[in-house]
């Protein structure tokens, strides 16, 4: 609780030689220690009255710290109210308010109006006003909307052939357990969203476009197979996908059984 003059002080006011050695160590809040010059004594005016104060020199450039003791004594700081109500105390003194005897002698008895009806009040996270723009944006983005097509198990539908456009006959063996993907069979095992997927209407679909290419598309094998057993995907051309800075294209490991 001492009084802290750093060294800098001392040499401006040029009383370097009336520094007197000490034996005491400073620590700082955090345990470091503190380069401790010496010691002295200096005249303090506080309130135009003067007063001698002593202080402990660092070495150290910070701001002078009055100390504890020195600042009580110059009635600079005091203790106003040192008065704390414990637990005990404070139901000691009170104990009107914690006995049984002191609880109100008659009972309340609450009575609703008869034939009255409950009104259910629903939980007003929104306001109304809000709720009912947010109810027409929606209707007016969705009018449009159509509900995605779902497909069965065993259903026959067609199957795109991924980066090129060709369908081909399929069938469902199951759905996956990802969001609207299923397993689709063709010549081989294939994990498909619901965008790569169609009703099967192969007749029509051919009509439409080209007879003789639909045709071909039907009966084109897929240029791919997928191996559900291993933890890769390669395709039979053994090509690598690079970039032109020449780094390769891995597959993410969630996709090994998507080909």
């Amino acid at each position: 609780m001492c009084s802290v003059l750093p060294y800098d002080v001392i040499k401006n006011l040029e009383r370097e030689n009336s520094i007197k050695s000490t034996n005491k160590t400073i620590i700082a809040y955090g345990g470091n220690k503190i380069k401790v010059v010496g010691e002295i004594i200096l005249k303090c005016m506080v309130r135009k009255n003067e007063y001698k104060i002593k202080f402990i020199v660092v070495d150290v450039k910070s701001r002078p710290i009055l100390g504890l003791n020195a600042c009580i004594k110059l009635n600079l700081i005091s203790k106003i109210d040192v008065d704390i109500n414990l637990r005990n105390e404070f139901i000691n003194k009170n104990l009107s308010l914690f006995e049984r005897k002191r609880q109100v002698s008659f009972e309340h008895k609450t009575q609703l109006k008869e034939n009255y009806k409950a009104v259910k009040s629903n939980c007003r996270r929104l306001p109304n006003v809000v709720k009912e723009k947010q109810f027409v944006t929606k209707n007016y983005y969705g009018k449009t909307a159509l509900d995605k097509s779902t497909f069965a198990k065993n259903e026959t539908v067609l199957l795109k052939v991924r980066k090129e456009d060709k369908w081909v006959s399929g069938k469902i063996i199951d759905t996956h357990q990802t969001p609207r993907s299923y397993i689709v069979k063709e010549q081989n095992v294939y994990r498909r969203n619901s965008s790569f997927l169609r009703q099967s209407n192969l007749d029509s679909y051919n009509k439409n476009t080209n007879s003789s290419e639909g045709q071909k598309k039907h009966q084109e094998k897929v240029d791919y197979k997928c191996d559900r057993n291993s933890s890769t995907v390669q395709s039979n051309s053994g090509s690598v996908v690079s970039t032109k800075s020449g780094r390769i294209v891995k597959k993410p490991y969630w996709l090994n059984d998507y080909c």
